[in-house]
């Protein structure tokens, strides 16, 4: 309906992906709308920013409005057929722009041919299927997430929004396409549309972008296997024997440096917000395998001049590696605490979780354990810790840990000797101990019957835990600004499950 000012205003209307119905509105220099379902969706379009308009049929007598400016598009739906002719009215008069009226085909075939954006349109660069001339779907490209080549001919596409989603949303998550050869543009393959979606997911990259920099034969946990980095402006890509996944940078939440105890490899951790996906399983961490004392020519593998705007000075390949991503995420390295020292100098102990053996490094607020799965549980979100040991168990212990939303971890096959440092670390980082007496009973007992003295503990005074004082910087000892962020724990491992409850122990 319009008003004595000239303006449209359309009830009943749902924003498509958006659960809910509210108001559609347009003014003379503005196109809003509010969902009087949920006050929190809310978009508006100022009028000289509106590029391009289109008209969909969407069902018998009623129709789908999209509206593309700058940088956002909106699709809408719960119009009558006949409002047609007053929107058309209404974009040309005040914001010069021509509806365009596309006819959507109802064939039911599922083959077409794909184009990006609309011909006579100015709607972006979503990716479209047209099926016999006819509109068929789209797919915005700013939700691509993953692009990935499953042979010649099969393109698997993984969109991002769900994290951002709310209860009510209807998001789309995967799509499997096959795209034999002549099906798009001329000699355009299955590949080459791949690496053109992946060009566009990253950051909308120019098509003759070089990258930063190239690293070869990184060796990675999972998903596991050599792969070769590409390092842009915005993402770096990570390309397997098969697959080729895209790392944005503003996904990534945290990065640590661990120090292997071999003290010939050094593990850079990088924690991922949305987890990246690999078919069904997806993983929150990726862990790059780095040999220390390999070394690379740095102006072989980046430019001169942008090795010196991101301050590389470095040829050890695993430091050069972690400066690139701590430089192009803006994220901080994170390393573990100098206050624990384990029996062989390392800052980690070994130990074994869910079968798979690893090493478990404390940090001052927060503990991980690696290689596979990746476990990182902040210290604030644990309720409490039990060391666990029986009266035959004369070499080694386990560590249960509750946290606060009722999930328990549990850690098995520590040393025995160094039950003693990991207590007294984790005591004065303020971290629960259950049955604290009796743990310390047997840590005496057990001192006593291998005739040497207790493990030494962390010093106290001055060198003590700091409530307010955060995980060690790689580089100078600065904050861990990641370490107490305020994410759940939930990415208990790299796949997204939850934790297996802690199983009864025969003593």
């Amino acid at each position: 309906m319009s008003d004595a000012s000239g303006s449209l205003k359309f009830g009943n209307i749902r924003h498509v992906g958006k659960g809910g119905s509210g108001i559609l509105r347009l003014t003379a220099d503005q196109l809003s709308y509010h969902c009087t379902d949920a006050a929190t969706n809310t978009v508006s379009f100022a009028g000289r920013d509106i590029k391009a308009a289109a008209w969909h049929p969407s069902g018998p007598g009623r129709g789908l409005l999209k509206v593309c400016s700058t940088n956002l598009t909106g699709r809408f739906v719960g119009f009558n057929k006949d409002d047609v002719g007053k929107l058309k009215a209404h974009l040309q008069t005040h914001y010069k722009v021509t509806l365009l009226e596309q006819p959507v085909s109802t064939s039911g075939w599922s083959w077409g041919d794909w184009q990006f954006g609309g011909e006579g349109t100015d709607c972006g660069q979503d990716l479209q299927l047209m099926i016999g001339g006819k509109f068929g779907f789209e797919i915005p490209l700013s939700d691509l997430g993953q692009v990935s080549s499953l042979g010649k001919t099969d393109l698997n596409i993984e969109l991002q929004g769900a994290e951002a989603a709310v209860r009510g949303d209807e998001v789309l998550h995967e799509m499997r396409l096959v795209v034999p050869g002549g099906s798009g543009p001329p000699d355009l393959t299955c590949e080459q549309l791949k690496d053109e979606l992946q060009r566009l997911a990253g950051g909308g990259v120019g098509a003759g972008a070089e990258a930063i920099a190239r690293i070869p034969n990184l060796a990675i946990v999972a998903p596991r296997g050599k792969h070769d980095f590409e390092f842009f402006q915005q993402f770096a890509k990570m390309h397997g024997k098969t697959q080729t996944y895209t790392i944005k940078y503003k996904n990534i939440s945290r990065l640590f440096v661990l120090e292997l105890p071999n003290d010939k490899q050094v593990a850079l951790v990088i924690g991922l917000e949305p987890p990246l996906r690999q078919g069904q399983q997806s993983h929150s961490f990726l862990v790059l395998q780095m040999d220390k004392q390999r070394e690379i020519v740095l102006f072989n593998i980046i430019a001169e001049e942008k090795a010196r705007e991101l301050n590389l000075t470095c040829n050890m390949e695993h430091e050069l590696v972690s400066l690139l991503f701590k430089s192009l995420s803006g994220k901080q390295l994170t390393a573990p605490s100098s206050e624990f020292t384990s029996l062989n100098g390392s800052n980690c102990v070994k130990c074994t979780h869910k079968t798979q053996p690893g090493f478990l490094y404390p940090f001052k607020k927060s503990m991980i354990f690696m290689l596979k799965p990746v476990v990182w549980i902040r210290y604030d979100e644990v309720e409490s810790v039990t060391f666990v040991s029986g009266v035959m168990r004369r070499t080694s212990y386990d560590l249960a840990v509750r946290t606060k939303n009722g999930h328990d971890v549990e850690f098995t096959q520590f040393d025995r000797k160094t039950q003693d440092h990991l207590f007294e670390f984790l005591r004065k980082a303020g971290v629960k101990i259950n049955a604290m007496k009796d743990t310390k009973t047997q840590i005496q007992n057990s001192s006593r019957r291998q005739g040497e003295g207790s493990v030494a503990a962390a010093p106290s005074g001055s060198g003590a835990l700091d409530d307010e004082e955060d995980d060690e910087d790689y580089e100078d000892g600065g904050d861990d600004s990641e370490s107490a962020s305020e994410d759940d724990d939930e990415d208990f491992d790299e796949e997204s499950e939850e934790p297996e409850k802690k199983k009864g122990r025969k003593k």
